[in-house]
């Protein structure tokens, strides 16, 4: 008799596995050969809001592994193609006074399609 079993290669980080339906004759064993897709990106938008008196010399915006960005202190920026994973992301700059909501500093995990991160900022 044929059992019907789903194989599972594990997980890695920024990888997809294909994963298929297997048919195995009853007591017989296989050797299981995963295949991993490491190509797999998205896209990070960053979004800030400042809320009171604008600064004028704005932000600069850091992501693991990529170029620092001056944003203005409303503004949007998107970090697109990037790898599955982990990154931080960070807001620098605020005035004296001014509040980041939730931390200036985010642990973000880079999914495929859009990940949104906002930062909302308060000064007096």
């Amino acid at each position: 008799a044929l059992l019907n079993h789903f194989a599972f290669c594990g997980e890695r980080q920024g990888a997809y596995a294909f994963v298929e339906p297997l048919s195995v004759p009853g007591g017989s064993t296989i050797t299981l050969n995963c295949s991993y897709d490491n190509s797999a990106t998205g896209n990070m938008i960053v979004i800030v809001t400042t809320n009171g008196t604008p600064d004028p010399n704005g932000y600069s915006l850091a992501v693991t592994g990529q170029a620092a960005r001056l944003l203005a202190s409303t503004d949007t920026t998107a970090y697109q193609n990037l790898p599955i994973g982990d990154y931080t992301v960070t807001l620098h700059g605020t005035e004296v006074g001014c509040n980041v909501v939730n931390d200036s500093v985010r642990a973000v995990y880079q999914t495929v399609g859009n990940k949104s991160v906002d930062f909302q900022v308060t000064c007096p």
